[in-house]
């Protein structure tokens, strides 16, 4: 039983195509803040894309994202996609600061 409470608790796993889909969405926003950072998204989805499905079918693969979501709740599913994105560049944020504070303690005395 605790198995599957566990199991209900952990949420379902980014699918990087839904993301890359949503943030290209994003780009066709009339509000030029909104477009700009669905731009950047898409950079960022396309990189997961390319790192888990190399040689992917674009078009095959956006277009059946586009089946399964639809009646899916797309600002829960772009709040998903956000959340990991801002995660990620917290952990690349405190990985500049570590890099920087050891690039300091190993510098010579002036």
């Amino acid at each position: 039983m605790l198995l599957l409470a566990a199991q209900a608790a952990t949420p379902a796993p980014i699918d990087p195509i839904r993301c890359l889909l949503l943030s290209g969405v994003a780009t066709q926003n009339s509000d030029a803040n909104i477009a700009e950072a669905g731009k950047y998204a898409s950079l960022y989805w396309m990189g997961r894309v390319n790192g888990v499905m190399p040689n992917a079918n674009l078009v095959q693969q956006l277009s059946a994202a586009v089946k399964t979501m639809q009646g899916a709740n797309l600002q829960i599913e772009a709040q998903r996609c956000g959340d990991e994105m801002k995660r990620r560049g917290e952990d690349m944020q405190q990985a500049g600061n570590a890099l920087q504070a050891q690039a300091r303690a190993a510098a010579p005395a002036k």
